[in-house]
Order: C-alpha cells, then structure tokens, then sequence
C-alpha cells in the first residue's frame, strides 16, 4: 500500500513525494500463501470473511482482495486480502494460519510492503476528486450498531427486559 506525504511541509517548502513505509498497526492487509491454484476470487473473499468485515473499493465497490497471477493469467497460490480493522488481521493470523483450505495448508501473516526499483511518483494512480461524504462512510456504518433509515425502527416506549433467576442451571440437564 502506496501513501504520498503531502507535497507542502509546515514551513511551506515543497518536497519531492518519496516511498514510506506502514506502521504495523495501521496495516490491515494479510497475505495469504499456499491457496489451490484453482481458488476464485468468491471462495478467497468468503474464506477470508470468516474473521472480519473485508474492506471494499470506494469506488467499484469490488472487495479489496487480489489472487496474485502469472504471465498467463493463472493463479500463483497467494494472495492478499484489505480488512476494515486492524483486529481483523491478528485474528485472521491466529484462526486461519495453518488451517486447511480445500484440502491444503495456508500460511497467513500480515502483509509487508515493499519497494521494489525506484519510486516514480508519476505512474501512481490519479485519484478522483472526493465526493462529498454525509456523516459516516459506507464502511463505518457497517460497524455501527445504529440500524439505518432502510432497517426496521423500533418505537420509543420499546424497552429491553431482562428475567433474572427464572431457570436453575440442573433444569437444562434434565
């Protein structure tokens, strides 16, 4: 994952865009080898689903998931796969390295980026201007337990009701 630091510092001075590395923390991609090399794009994002909410492209909302491919276009056996949340790469490492995927082990870990020849800040991908964004981004309302306009709504008189001591624990061994 590419980031340019602005192009202006605070005194004003222009600098030239350079490569940087990730802080750890803020990575939310894992790599993924030892994968059948026939896996479709649908089984990876439904395998990788299993341990958090898989971070979708803002703007084709296509996950961000990548099978990696040789010159002929068949799957390599490894891949990446962007999480919304950093807890979902440490749980991702932990459930799914060395678990079996169709009848092969998988090795997880979390992605390291690197720099590979020079940086040429010219062939980076132009971004869009932003469209005006409302309250939250589509990927933040998927981690709020506020239902939307389009969900059920529950009245104001609704209330929660909690029954203590109404079983004992050895009536559900009978």
């Amino acid at each position: 994952m590419r980031k340019l630091p602005s192009l202006k510092q605070k005194n004003g001075n222009k600098t030239q865009p350079e490569w940087f590395d990730m802080e750890a923390e803020k990575n939310t991609n894992v790599y993924v080898s030892g994968l059948p090399l026939d896996t479709t794009e649908q089984e990876f994002f439904d395998f990788m689903s299993k341990c958090g909410i898989v971070m979708m492209d803002e703007d084709t909302q296509v996950p961000k998931i990548k099978l990696y491919r040789d010159e002929k276009g068949d799957v390599k056996g490894d891949a990446r796969c962007c999480y919304l949340k950093h807890e979902s790469v440490v749980l991702a490492e932990d459930l799914l390295d060395g678990s079996i995927f169709r009848d092969r082990e998988i090795h997880v870990e979390q992605a390291v980026f690197e720099r590979k020849g020079d940086f040429n800040p010219a062939l980076r991908k132009k971004k869009k201007k932003p469209k005006k964004k409302k309250n939250k981004s589509a990927q933040e309302k998927l981690l709020d337990w506020k239902e939307g306009p389009s969900g059920p709504r529950r009245a104001k008189s609704d209330r929660v009701v909690i029954f203590k001591n109404v079983f004992r624990p050895d009536e559900f061994d009978e």
